[in-house]
């Protein structure tokens, strides 16, 4: 299940193996995936729906995707919720979302404005709506406010904590880590993946699991 799917272009590149049943869940019809579901020799099967209210019976699916869509949501801890019912134990949430930290000296990953995370969501909302006047348009050509963020996160517990019940919390870290000297440039940056977190996986464990600290890999 790609939870925010958008044009379905994750879905449709998993729909290739055939062993994969691959669903989308969106807000709102993507005209770019329906297209694409017609001319492409793929299954994949869509539902428009509420995430935090998802149509969908418990334990339903070996993994859900999250990709860049949890910074949108103005109910995390019910889609946390929602998804979790829906994974079967065992099952994994992957999911991707920016890093506070990583944008603090740069240009935010959304708008391009240089020092925006530094301020709460409302104050950036008047800097990206008002004072850089930023606009997008639908496809039907209407106009609107650009802004669409509702929380960018500093660490990975916190996000973590958006997803209940027993659970594994690990951290993908891009390199091995080798080192058993304290202090170096590798030991520190280990330390901070929590704060400079790029994918998080989260595995549902059975009930009779005892949920532990996230582990960074």
């Amino acid at each position: 299940m790609d939870v925010g799917s958008g044009n379905g272009g994750v879905a449709l590149a998993l729909a290739n193996h055939k062993r994969y049943r691959v669903f989308t869940l969106d807000l709102v019809p993507n005209p770019e995936l329906r297209a694409f579901r017609n001319i492409l020799p793929v299954t994949v099967r869509s539902i428009v729906a509420d995430g935090s209210e998802a149509p969908l019976r418990d334990e339903a699916f070996d993994v859900v995707l999250l990709l860049d869509t949890l910074e949108h949501v103005d109910q995390p801890r019910r889609l946390g919720q929602e998804i979790m019912r829906i994974l079967r134990p065992g099952g994994v949430c992957m999911l991707t979302t920016p890093a506070r930290v990583r944008h603090l000296f740069s240009r935010d990953p959304h708008f391009g404005v240089r020092g925006l995370v530094w301020f709460p969501n409302e104050i950036q909302r008047l800097i990206v709506d008002h004072l850089f006047r930023r606009r997008v348009r639908d496809r039907y050509g209407s106009e609107a406010k650009a802004y669409d963020v509702t929380h960018i996160y500093w660490h990975v517990r916190e996000i973590a904590r958006l997803f209940p019940g027993p659970k594994r919390t690990e951290v993908l870290y891009n390199t091995p880590f080798q080192t058993r000297n304290r202090f170096s440039s590798e030991w520190i940056r280990y330390k901070l993946s929590g704060f400079l977190y790029d994918r998080i996986l989260i595995y549902k464990e059975p009930v009779s699991a005892a949920a532990e600290e996230p582990v960074m890999t």
